[in-house]
């Protein structure tokens, strides 16, 4: 189903976990290309920007995934994540 307008606009959330992954592993992809033409500084250099996009946009999304757990939880009692 889709997402009704005026539900979506009540509950914003932060989109950006997802493009940041997936910027990083594209980046995974050309660091391989530049390490296989022995372009060494420039490999080292990208597989840390590669690194550090698939970092923050896993962990970002990932919060977002709590967050949105637990905007929806009515309960008075908070829950334990397992």
């Amino acid at each position: 189903m889709a997402a009704e307008p005026e539900n979506s606009a009540e509950r914003p959330r932060n989109d950006i976990g997802l493009p940041l992954a997936a910027v990083g592993l594209v980046s995974v992809a050309l660091t391989m290309a530049i390490a296989g033409y022995g372009f060494s500084g420039w490999a080292i250099l990208s597989g840390l920007a590669s690194a550090l996009l698939l970092w923050f946009g896993i962990s970002i999304e990932l919060a977002e995934q709590r967050r949105a757990a637990h905007s929806d939880d009515t309960s008075e009692r908070p829950q334990r994540l397992r």
